[in-house]
């Protein structure tokens, strides 16, 4: 049983480093988690970890072999996860914390910025469907003096009023949307 769990984290501590040394993008969002298990250059936290595995590995494999462990060998082990290789997981927590809370940021921010670039856009189709409501009402007016002649005209000026109309509404709920 103790070499199963032993197993599920080295495959916990293996996808981690996979995870965060992957693409360039990984890398850059998970910075903080890197330092942390490369400080030093000599393998920070991830060093530590492998020779958590390295040492349990040991004892398991002593205990096989023998039968017995020894006591005041699990007792240095047993010491060593408590102060050294329990630090280090709580580091390595904080750091993924820490690098999680700072790509909800930057992401929170990238939707701000969306937000007010859409809205800028929203706000410049409302000033051409205005705009072409403007233009169509001036069509309406001189077909209207074109009598007769100018009917068709005037359906065509309906039209253009009417969706200019729709678009504004569209827009402003989408504005509305955005905002709200």
């Amino acid at each position: 049983m103790a070499g199963a769990v032993l197993e599920q984290f080295r495959a916990s501590h293996e996808a981690i480093l996979q995870e965060v040394s992957g693409t360039a993008e990984r890398q850059r969002v998970f910075a903080i988690t890197n330092a942390c298990l490369f400080a030093d250059g000599a393998g920070g936290a991830s060093a530590e970890l492998k020779r958590f595995l390295s040492q349990a590995e040991h004892h398991i494999s002593s205990a096989r072999s023998a039968g017995v462990l020894d006591l005041q060998s699990v007792r240095t082990f047993a010491d060593y996860i408590m102060q050294g290789l329990l630090v280090c997981l709580e580091e390595i927590v904080a750091a993924i914390q820490k690098d999680c809370e700072a790509f909800l940021e930057k992401a929170r921010q990238k939707r701000g910025e969306d937000s007010r670039e859409i809205i800028r856009c929203v706000d410049e189709i409302v000033s051409a469907a205005a705009f072409s409501r403007m233009i169509a009402l001036n069509a309406k007016i001189s077909a209207a003096r074109a009598g007769e002649y100018g009917a068709e005209f005037s359906a065509l000026t309906n039209e253009i009023k009417d969706v200019s109309e729709r678009i504004s509404q569209s827009s402003e709920s989408i504005r509305s949307r955005l905002q709200g």
